[in-house]
């Protein structure tokens, strides 16, 4: 499947052409105060606690006389963690890294909210789509240390409730896996909807800069209002990739169509 990354298109935005790597975020750098906010269950959570207490103190190296001295209190701090609002952070905290996607090119509001109004380009990558919502055998999933070269990503699903988050190890067993556990970093509020999002994460490396297979793009999409010099750059660019590689990139350019308030998209030559 073939989906789309809206960019500005600025010196470090060509870099995903030229060193063919993907800028990964982390959750709480996003503009959206309710992405990767997870919800838990404050009952679920004190049984929990209440039930794994043990386990959780040796973890933390207490003595078994300590830990029968602190329990009470101890679980009273995660409570009170919880009713202040620390646990449905956890996500938004971590150091998993988000890089996002749409299978829309032509959206008008992500032209002028995510490609530097309409002046920046769309870069169009062939990816591997999956949803946390469904079970797969593992052969039919990359190995997680791939996902980034291979640009595994999953489909972004909305509602009006936020995830309800579990502290239950996952029952993956044997041939075949789920990812509901990741379904925080893969659900956003309706409003978000007409994004038609897809997200690649970096669930152990973290936020940063990682490379995808060149092989992987497809096409590169400018902007209506971007500029002609910028539009010669990126035929450079192309140009240079194919005489290195032989791998074709087909080169458009968004127009405003007569009479409706749509964009469409014309071939451009190199």
């Amino acid at each position: 499947m073939i989906l789309y990354k809206y960019s500005p298109l600025n010196e470090g935005a060509k870099k995903i052409l030229t060193e063919n790597t993907l800028k990964y975020t982390a959750p709480d750098q996003f503009n959206d105060p309710f992405d990767c906010l997870a919800y838990y269950d404050r009952d679920e959570l004190e049984n929990y606690f209440r039930q794994n207490y043990h386990s959780i103190g040796k973890s933390k190296n207490l003595a078994p006389a300590k830990r029968i001295e602190q329990k009470h209190q101890r679980i009273h701090n995660a409570l009170k963690n919880y009713d202040q609002g620390n646990f449905e952070k956890i996500f938004q905290d971590s150091k998993t890294g988000i890089t996002c996607f749409t299978r829309c090119p032509k959206n008008i509001l992500m032209w002028s909210h995510y490609a530097d109004y309409h002046k920046g380009f769309v870069v169009g990558f062939e990816c591997i789509p999956l949803e946390y919502t469904k079970t797969y055998t593992r052969q039919d999933v990359p190995p997680y240390d791939d996902w980034q070269q291979d640009l595994v990503c999953f489909q972004v699903k909305y509602s009006d409730d936020r995830p309800v988050r579990t502290l239950n190890k996952s029952t993956n067993s044997g041939k075949q896996v789920d990812f509901k556990s990741l379904s925080v970093f893969f659900t956003k509020a309706r409003q978000w909807e007409y994004e038609q999002e897809y997200r690649c994460i970096s669930y152990k490396k973290g936020a940063g800069i990682f490379r995808y297979k060149r092989e992987l793009i497809r096409e590169v999409i400018i902007g209506v209002k971007t500029k002609q010099d910028e539009i010669e750059s990126i035929k450079g660019i192309l140009s240079s990739i194919i005489e290195k590689t032989g791998s074709g990139i087909k080169l458009y350019q968004a127009y405003i169509k007569q009479g409706t308030y749509e964009l469409g998209i014309r071939e451009l030559q190199y």
